[in-house]
């Protein structure tokens, strides 16, 4: 997962957002010590958040009622740096339906937890890692907008509760 390279990064970069795309993992690579490692990375950089789309929900995550628990308790412990995600690209087909798989998940967590502003973590987080004179709020950014759920109207896969 170049855990090494990721703490280097954050550590070298403490101004800057920096969003773990899939929580650095893949479908061939089996991580027992994912939660842990993930808790200790935001405990310790409050400039990295995590992205849990892709194979990471279905093959890590939803994988049984303790991988669901104990990913809701990381989510509970950093509730507006986890962002979820549809990893669609292109084509709306079914986008409902990838988004609603984190159900079983959300549904862990606390009602405070879910009313926390983490709606917007992801496009704030996005737009906070780029210089003011290079986006403006509400100007439209090609490869970005359809990854944000405020943005154009574009179906998005940021934010804790899209």
């Amino acid at each position: 997962i170049y855990l090494a390279e990721l703490e280097r990064a954050l550590a070298a970069n403490p101004e800057t957002t920096i969003i773990w795309a899939h929580v650095g993992i893949s479908r061939r690579l089996v991580v027992p010590t994912l939660t842990a490692e993930l808790s200790r990375l935001l405990a310790t950089y409050p400039n990295l958040n995590v992205d849990i789309s892709w194979v990471v929900y279905p093959d890590h995550i939803a994988v049984d009622d303790a991988a669901l628990d104990e990913w809701a308790g990381v989510i509970e412990e950093f509730p507006s740096r986890v962002l979820i995600g549809s990893d669609k690209v292109g084509h709306w087909q079914g986008y409902t339906d990838v988004i609603r798989q984190y159900d079983k998940l959300l549904s862990r967590l606390s009602p405070e937890t879910t009313s926390k502003p983490g709606k917007s973590s992801g496009r704030e987080s996005l737009l906070a890692s780029f210089p003011n004179s290079l986006v403006a709020p509400s100007t439209p950014r090609r490869g970005l907008a359809h990854r944000n759920s405020t943005a154009n109207n574009c179906p998005g896969s940021m934010g804790l509760l899209t």
